[in-house]
Order: structure tokens, then sequence, then C-alpha cells
């Protein structure tokens, strides 16, 4: 199921208003940072398309993909941008879009990117963790808008994921919802049985 919208788009944080890229722009394997937007041919590492669970990268066609492809791992789990994988290689590579602006991997739709720290200063990491639950909310820092751009490179308003006009809460996606995906199991996926290799990348 295509949850994602068809087209270049932004990952931009409900958090801090900052955009997913590679480290320093890179065109390597790398790590992903958020950082301030840009617009334009300046944008170019910022931009992200939806391909059959990839996401990829416009500036260097790599993909979105954390780090050692075992979330169950202890420490940091880094997203980073990497050559694409085929196969069962592949599972750290396909990505869901739920409900309320999250984006989970889906070896463990309870795994989620996130921002390290919470910060919302740019050059902070993005990291793959458990979806948080607070009182019923699942923070701003765990949350990501889809902002698709124009034919000049532009955020494109009328397309753009409707997650931050709620004050104090989130909407679901004005479009695209994958319905299966409830926000109501916040179990710890730690002790269930995975599917989630060792290879490294």
């Amino acid at each position: 199921m295509a949850d994602f919208p068809t087209g270049w788009f932004f990952i931009k944080s409900v958090s801090s208003k900052k955009v997913i890229q590679p480290l320093g722009g890179s065109f390597e394997p790398t790590r992903l940072v958020v950082v301030d937007q840009k617009f334009g041919q300046e944008a170019t590492a910022q931009l992200w398309k939806y391909e059959n669970g990839y996401l990829v990268n416009k500036l260097t066609n790599l993909c979105l993909d954390y780090e050692h492809g075992n979330f169950k791992r202890l420490g940091d789990i880094h997203v980073c941008q990497w050559h694409r994988k085929v196969g069962k290689d592949a599972h750290n590579q396909k990505w869901l879009y739920r409900t309320n602006n999250l984006i989970a991997s889906n070896d463990d739709i309870a795994r989620v990117l996130d921002i390290k720290g919470a910060s919302t200063h740019a050059g902070s990491e993005v990291l793959l963790k458990k979806l948080e639950t607070i009182k019923g909310i699942h923070p701003a820092n765990q949350r990501w808008l889809l902002e698709l751009i124009d034919q000049d490179g532009l955020p494109d308003s009328l397309s753009t994921y409707q997650g931050d006009q709620i004050t104090g809460g989130y909407a679901a996606p004005v479009e695209h919802i994958n319905p299966w995906a409830t926000l109501d199991n916040d179990v710890d996926s730690d002790n269930q049985p995975g599917n989630a290799q060792s290879n490294y990348y």
C-alpha cells in the first residue's frame, strides 16, 4: 500500500520545522541530520521520494536506511543513506507513513524516526527509536510532515500534510493514510519475535 505521496517532498520535523538531509550534503553513504530548509536547486539534498517502500534521496539516489539492520541492538540506532538493497537484505530500507505523522520501519511499526535528544538544533542526528506515548500523545520530535514541492521546486501548500495545524496535538495525514497502522499498541516489541538481521547496512 502506498502510504506516502507521489512526487518529491521534504521530510520536515513537527518539533523544529527542520528537514532531513545527508550529513554535509554528502553523495556517499552517511548518517542523516536535520537542517534548515532550503529551496530551489539548493534543496536537492533535502528532497525524498517514495518508491515501493524505499525513501530515495534526490541528490544521491541513495535510500533511507538504519545502521546495522538490527533495531534491537543497544545504543543509538542511527539513520543513514545507503545503496539500495534488494530482497531480504532490504528489510531496513522499507518504511511506512503511519497516521499522526509517524515514519515507521517496516521491520517494526513501533520503531519510528526520531531526533536525538529531542533537539531542535540544526545538525541534530536522526535516530530510529521506539515509539513514545506520553499521556496518550506522541512527541513532536517523532512526528514528520511530508511537504511536497511544485514544478519550481517550492513547497506546494495545497499538498502539504496538515500535521502542524493542530495546537498541542496532531492530525492524521490528509491523504495516503495507512489504515491498519493504529496507535493503540504501545507494546514493548523488544519482547516480541522479529525478523531483523544482523548484517551491517
